[in-house]
């Protein structure tokens, strides 16, 4: 019955956890009848698309989507790890822009009056730390 069928993966994963939230705000939502047929409604559009992945014979269709999901959780999950590190670099360093080109430069805190070179473009300008 499932061979040549596509599945399970992370964006399957992902529909599951959606249908439980779903599921909770149905059960919760018992008594106030629009936002419960609203939950009731996107539950079955939930577990519709997740039968539809797990039985496609489109399986190059499918991965493709998983690959598209799974980069747009390496994106999140980079730009969470790239904001961690810059809260817990803002105590040692002090972040300029460079006045011509933009570009980011990190110095050290706590030197005085520097002046900054862009790795860049070469810009030189002075700035206290």
């Amino acid at each position: 019955m499932f061979n040549g069928r596509y599945g399970f993966d992370k964006l399957s994963g992902l529909l599951v956890i959606i249908f439980l939230i779903l599921s909770i705000g149905t059960n919760v939502s018992r008594n106030v009848l629009w936002l419960y047929i609203v939950f009731l409604a996107l539950q079955t559009a939930v577990i519709a698309i997740l039968i539809y992945r797990f039985f496609s014979k489109d399986i190059n269709a499918r991965k493709i989507e998983n690959g598209r999901f799974e980069a747009f959780l390496y994106k999140v999950r980079s730009s969470v790890l790239n904001v961690k590190k810059n809260m817990e670099d803002r105590k040692t360093h002090k972040v300029f822009k460079c006045n011509k080109c933009g570009q980011k430069l990190r110095v050290p805190r706590g030197k005085g009056k520097i002046v900054i070179t862009c790795k860049k473009c070469g810009n030189k300008f002075e700035k206290t730390t």
